[in-house]
């Protein structure tokens, strides 16, 4: 008998804990699966955070300072997300910082 052919009954113990490592090894595949899509999601949260930085930037200084600020708001919002995962704590602070002024700048520009 070939050695193949010997493996493939086994006894109920050996099926067992190959069952047991197979579903282990499925659970880890979609448990890896969904941080990459979450990686790959924060990603491009960031890139767009990061292009809305520089769109309000042009914002402010050309057209409307209020629109300029909700732009800039909004996109350290999107943004922080990815450094909060990536533990960036100084970011996150200057952010938090910053999304702080243009708080206060709307709030200036609501009361008349």
């Amino acid at each position: 008998m070939s050695s193949v052919g010997s493996q493939s009954g086994g006894s109920p113990l050996r099926k067992s804990l190959l069952g047991a490592c197979h579903r282990q090894y499925q659970d880890s595949l979609i448990i890896n699966a969904i941080e990459i899509v979450q990686v790959n999601l924060l990603q491009r949260m960031r890139a767009v955070g990061s292009a809305l930085v520089i769109a309000a930037y042009f914002i402010t200084l050309h057209l409307d300072v209020v629109i300029g600020v909700i732009i800039h708001l909004t996109a350290m919002s999107i943004s922080v997300p990815y450094f909060i995962k990536s533990k960036a704590w100084d970011v996150v602070i200057m952010m938090t910082f910053l999304m702080t002024i243009g708080a206060g700048r709307l709030i200036k520009a609501a009361m008349p």
